[in-house]
């Protein structure tokens, strides 16, 4: 990977990433409290290790994720603050826009990474959450929820790759969501759709966006600007 490069400053869900990381502030809660929290956590980490194959999923870098067709599907789980339930996000993004973004950001060495790069790859195409947030008691414990969390991610994953199928599919998909205009303009140069597509890359670079990434004092953009004129 080439020095000076970043990754901006996002809502987790957008980009790849553990949520998990994310260091929940326990502020007004006791000793006890907090201990227990810790403890659920460690629960569902070796319930997401133990359980997540089983239940038709593949782990690794801490993600739990499954692969349909030229789709990737990432389950991220949490548990809430209060210790009461586990949180859950559904998340999809195509691979193929991975292969472009490489190919546009001039990191030509990924595409010999492995496939679960996809997932948590740091200089990836950013996920779109397709569902709002599962809510699951810890009533019955991490295992008993955990797996509730992904029988219902299954269905829902199903239910979606019975449709999801194109870049066409992924662009309708996101096409109203402000956040995801990377992946619209990445869609549109896979597409061919080169007039627009530069069209909405040169407006981002007039209002100093940066997409999410930057490297060498260089947007995603102005790579994605450059990469469209030597085509």
């Amino acid at each position: 990977m080439r020095h000076g490069c970043a990754v901006d400053e996002q809502p987790d869900i957008y980009i790849s990433g553990s949520s998990r990381r994310i260091d929940w502030k326990e502020k007004g809660m006791t000793r006890e409290e907090q201990k227990r929290l810790k403890e659920l956590k460690k629960e569902l980490t070796i319930a997401e290790k133990t359980l997540s194959k089983d239940l038709g999923f593949k782990r690794s870098h801490d993600f739990t994720f499954c692969f349909i067709g030229e789709f990737a599907y990432w389950v991220s789980v949490n548990v809430n603050n209060d210790g009461s339930a586990l949180l859950a996000n559904i998340s999809v993004k195509s691979t193929l826009l991975d292969n472009l973004f490489w190919n546009v950001f001039e990191i030509p060495e990924n595409h010999n990474q492995p496939k679960s790069f996809h997932i948590y790859g740091a200089f990836v195409s950013p996920f779109f959450c397709l569902t709002n947030q599962y809510n699951v008691s810890l009533e019955n414990g991490v295992e008993i929820a955990y797996t509730n969390i992904l029988s219902q991610a299954n269905q829902t994953i199903k239910q979606y790759g019975t449709t999801l199928k194109t870049i066409t599919d992924f662009q309708n998909l996101i096409k109203d969501e402000p956040y995801q205009k990377l992946n619209f303009v990445l869609c549109e140069i896979y597409l061919g759709n080169k007039e627009n597509a530069e069209k909405l890359i040169q407006e981002a670079v007039d209002n100093d966006d940066h997409g999410g990434f930057s490297c060498e004092g260089r947007s995603i953009y102005e790579y994605a600007k450059a990469y469209l004129e030597k085509q």
